[in-house]
C-alpha cells in the first residue's frame, strides 16, 4: 500500500497532468535554487555577499508569492490558469543577465523569479486536492509529490549537465525555464 499512490496518480488523467507539471516546475525551481548564487558569482562576477543577498531576496519573494498567489487563486484567477502564468519567463530573463546589467535590475528579476516560479507550490497542491475525490486527497497528493521529488532530483543534475556541456550557466536557466 505504501507505493499505491504513485500509480494511482499516474492512472488518473487529471492527476497525470499534475505529475508532469510538478516535475517540470520542480526542475525549474531546484535548478534555480541550486545554481543561482554560483551563476551570479562565477559567471557574472558578483561578490558572494551580493549573490547571496539576491538569492535571499528571491526566496523571501517566494514566501510572499505563495500567499499572494493563493489569495488570487481563491478570489480571481482559476488555479490552472494561474499555474500557467507562473511558469519560467523570469528564468529565461535570468539567462540573459550579463555583467553589464545593473545589480538592482538583477535583484528585481531574481525576486520576481522567486515571486512567481518559486511560489507555485501552494496553488499546485490546492489544485491536486481539488482534482481528487475527498477520500483520495491524501493519496493523490502523495502520489503527485513523488513526481515533484523526481523533479527535485533531476533539476540540479540536468542543470549541471547543461553547464558542463556548454560552459555557461545561462543555458541551464534558459532550458529549465522553457518547459514550464
Amino acid at each position: 500500500a505504501f507505493f499505491d499512490p504513485v500509480p494511482a496518480a499516474w492512472r488518473s488523467l487529471p492527476q497525470r497532468e499534475m505529475c508532469i507539471v510538478g516535475v517540470l516546475y520542480t526542475i525549474n525551481q531546484t535548478g534555480m535554487t541550486a545554481y543561482f548564487v554560483s551563476y551570479l558569482n562565477l559567471e557574472l562576477g558578483l561578490s558572494l555577499v551580493a549573490a547571496g543577498a539576491m538569492f535571499a531576496a528571491a526566496q523571501l519573494a517566494g514566501m510572499v508569492g505563495r500567499i499572494v498567489w493563493g489569495l488570487c487563486a481563491d478570489l480571481w484567477v482559476p488555479p490552472r490558469t494561474q499555474l500557467g502564468m507562473l511558469g519560467g519567463l523570469c528564468g529565461i530573463a535570468i539567462s540573459m543577465f550579463s555583467p553589464a546589467w545593473p545589480q538592482g535590475l538583477m535583484l528585481a528579476v531574481g525576486a520576481l523569479f522567486g515571486f512567481t516560479a518559486v511560489a507555485w507550490n501552494g496553488i499546485f497542491l490546492a489544485e491536486v486536492a481539488r482534482r481528487s475525490a475527498g477520500s483520495d486527497i491524501g493519496s493523490m497528493t502523495a502520489g503527485v509529490g513523488v513526481f515533484n521529488g523526481l523533479g527535485a532530483l533531476l533539476g540540479p543534475a540536468l542543470f549541471s549537465v547543461l553547464v558542463s556541456v556548454s560552459g555557461v550557466y545561462a543555458l541551464g536557466f534558459a532550458v529549465l525555464a522553457a518547459a514550464p
